[in-house]
């Protein structure tokens, strides 16, 4: 630790986007996104994506963008796509 106390070190700057969503991308597109870099066949990525979807409730989003979406629900996607 660099023995700071945690009131000092500061918010992240202004804009960041915390879940790393791409604004482009869709709720589906955006799950996707790590599997396909890691080139899974799309069978295990189309079964994946809902998978995940599903374990965070958000099954019924996933051709939504992220700036359609609440706060929690962007933080969901980036909990999915950690999943």
């Amino acid at each position: 630790m660099s023995g700071r106390a945690v009131a000092d070190i500061g918010a992240p700057a202004e804009g960041v986007v915390a879940a790393g969503e791409a604004p482009h991308r869709t709720v589906a597109q955006n799950v996707a996104f790590p599997l396909e870099i890691q080139k899974r066949s799309r069978d295990e990525i189309e079964a994946r994506v809902a998978q995940c979807l599903s374990q965070v409730a958000l099954e019924k989003l996933a051709s939504r963008f992220p700036h359609e979406l609440s706060g929690g629900q962007q933080q969901r996607v980036a909990l999915a796509r950690a999943l």
